[in-house]
């Protein structure tokens, strides 16, 4: 989630649409939201890496993790054919 602030700024937010949040359990997720003060209501969250993938309304994919986690947890979107 260290990257997550930068999405948040104005230039972030003139670039994405923060719509869903992947950390390592739904309640890491649903923590984060509540840490930086985004809209429950309008973020899915998620536990697994091939939960987000299978989001259909999720076209890009943004990782920000450990570089040890990036394959782990981009493999799944790349295979259903996200930009990531």
């Amino acid at each position: 989630m260290a990257s997550l602030p930068n999405f948040l700024t104005p230039a972030g937010h003139s670039r994405f649409e923060l719509n869903a949040l992947l950390n390592s359990s739904v309640s890491a997720a649903d923590a984060a939201i509540t840490r930086f003060n985004l809209q429950k209501h309008t973020i899915r969250t998620y536990g697994s890496p091939d939960d987000l993938a299978n989001d259909r309304e999720t076209d890009l994919k943004l990782t920000s993790t450990r570089t040890d986690k990036h394959y782990e947890a981009t493999l799944a979107s790349i295979k259903a054919g996200k930009d990531a």
